[in-house]
């Protein structure tokens, strides 16, 4: 899909392994805070399933600490959606206003947690509409694809009531953006391309991020070798008492630890093999 489509709903209709698959297609499992145990039948099913799954929060009234602990402890599932390492969450509710001060809200108690820069999907009648019927998601769809505005970053947010309901809204969106591509294929053509450039440009971006990580450490090393700290005491040790050994003094050494059993045998020849035995 070109755009991001979320497809939400309750556990009887998402639990299983034949959803349909398809780039820019998610699945979120809807769940209120205010009801019992909605929150636990929802944490159960991300943590069995075997496709990544986020959670969609039904607000009509301010959360409790006790539901802010619960729902950041769905985002240390191994499983749980992550869209560019950014961890999903939904929040569906008629306040608009509500909506924004729980996101907030969300958003501190996360970075406590350790968890940074979330993607929280704020879904009312103002700002995002969760379409229930098949026909007006095709229509909203094939309207923006034929549209003058941009045709990516878009979220659609549809709620299926059913797996054949799920099935219907997937097979639309897939008839709506085959025509687009019949009838627009460069265009088409450069929206795809333009998407492959934009992730190869965030995946560099990660390793540059993590090489400016790297040399960072490897600067703050470098100083405290440089200053009176205790690290470089242990540093001028091990290189006065191990570093100025001869060569066959060393090689020695690993012979005397396999004789001696504290080496295996095959780690002097490869670097891949278990050095030393437990």
């Amino acid at each position: 899909m070109i755009n991001r489509i979320f497809f939400i709903s309750e556990n009887n209709v998402l639990s299983g392994d034949l959803l349909p698959s398809e780039e820019n297609l998610y699945y979120s499992i809807l769940a209120d805070p205010g009801m019992e145990r909605s929150l636990e039948v929802a944490y159960s099913l991300i943590e069995q399933s075997h496709s990544p799954l986020a959670l969609t929060l039904e607000i009509q009234g301010p959360l409790t600490t006790e539901n802010r602990q619960f729902v950041t402890s769905f985002l240390f599932i191994p499983s749980y959606l992550t869209l560019d390492y950014r961890p999903v969450v939904n929040l569906k509710g008629d306040s608009p206003e509500l909506l924004r001060e729980e996101a907030v809200s969300l958003s501190a108690y996360f970075s406590l947690q350790g968890i940074r820069e979330p993607i929280i999907h704020m879904i009312s009648g103002e700002d995002n509409e969760l379409f229930h019927s098949v026909a007006a998601l095709g229509i909203s769809y094939r309207s923006l694809l034929q549209s003058d505005k941009d045709h990516r970053y878009k979220n659609f947010f549809f709620f299926a009531g059913s797996r054949a309901t799920l099935n219907s809204a997937f097979l639309s969106l897939q008839e709506a953006e085959m025509d687009f591509a019949q009838g627009f294929p460069q265009l088409y053509s450069l929206i795809r391309s333009n998407g492959m450039l934009e992730k190869e440009l965030l995946s560099l971006r990660r390793k540059y991020a993590s090489i400016d990580a790297e040399l960072n450490h490897q600067k703050q090393y470098i100083d405290i070798l440089r200053s009176d700290h205790a690290t470089k005491e242990l540093q001028d040790y091990y290189t006065h008492e191990y570093e100025i050994l001869p060569l066959w003094y060393k090689r020695f050494g690993h012979i005397l630890k396999v004789l001696t059993g504290k080496r295996t045998l095959q780690s002097l020849f490869r670097d891949g093999v278990k050095k030393y035995k437990d």
